[in-house]
């Protein structure tokens, strides 16, 4: 019974670490997609988030296109 017991501790601490630290991933990956927003709003050398200016740049400066999907 004991180590049933201490089975089912060790599996229940295990989940509540996967809660916490998927949550904490999960901020972490958002604060990094608003700070690569920011920082390439201002570049005019990067298009973000517009597919159809992207693709006019790359015609008129002969250049290749690289998307990203997130």
């Amino acid at each position: 019974m004991t180590h049933r017991l201490s089975g089912f501790a060790v599996l229940l601490a295990l989940a509540a670490a996967n809660v916490v630290f998927g949550q904490s991933v999960q901020q972490t990956r958002e604060m990094a997609v608003r700070n690569d927003i920011k920082k390439f709003q201002d570049d005019d050398s990067w298009v973000y988030d517009d597919f159809d200016k992207a693709i006019a740049v790359a015609k008129e400066t002969d250049r290749p296109l690289m998307v990203v999907f997130r």
